[in-house]
């Protein structure tokens, strides 16, 4: 139905907004190197902590979708949103939650060592976090992953084992199956 209703607004010029979390617009379409190509919506989802919403998640692919082994190994331009619902999230509580991700349980220690400046460096530019805040993750596997708060780039991440593990927390084998499976909804 809301596919159907974007189309509509296309088609009389009035703009439809595809998703909306904790406030934030998440648009149907993002544009990637410029306004040339872009990346539409595939799929959203929320996670929870302790039984309250976290965050949402939203994922932006190619026209033409890629597999999630295509994803995951970090060959196709991606973006994944983060909108929060935590609030007063401390910039170091943020930090240590994204730690706690990247060390889960099954991550090969060699990896973690290789890693672990580009996630230092992420883990330093994460801001405290309040209801509403948006976190894009831009990946194109020519550049690398441009990480943004509210729209203001924070970090370039070069590096495909860096970005592998980092696309991996929302859609690699460790990550939560029912979130993957709501982010690849188009992708199966």
């Amino acid at each position: 139905m809301l596919r159907w209703l974007c189309a509509l607004g296309l088609l009389i010029g009035v703009p439809v907004q595809a998703l909306e979390m904790a406030g934030t617009a998440i648009p149907d379409r993002v544009p990637v190197d410029g306004a040339a190509r872009q990346l539409t919506l595939a799929g959203d989802t929320m996670t929870h902590r302790q039984y309250m919403p976290f965050y949402g998640v939203a994922l932006h692919l190619p026209q033409q979708r890629p597999q999630r082994a295509v994803l995951v190994q970090g060959l196709a331009a991606c973006r994944i949103t983060l909108v929060w619902f935590a609030h007063d999230l401390s910039a170091d509580d943020a930090a240590e939650y994204f730690r706690g991700r990247f060390n889960a349980a099954g991550t090969d220690p060699e990896v973690l060592a290789r890693i672990q400046p580009r996630m230092e460096q992420l883990l330093t530019n994460m801001p405290a976090i309040d209801r509403g805040m948006a976190m894009t993750f831009d990946y194109n596997p020519d550049r690398g992953m441009i990480f943004s708060v509210d729209g203001v780039p924070k970090v370039s991440l070069a590096g495909v084992e860096f970005n592998r593990r980092l696309l991996g927390l929302w859609l690699g084998e460790d990550a939560d199956p029912e979130l993957r499976m709501a982010l690849l909804a188009e992708t199966r």
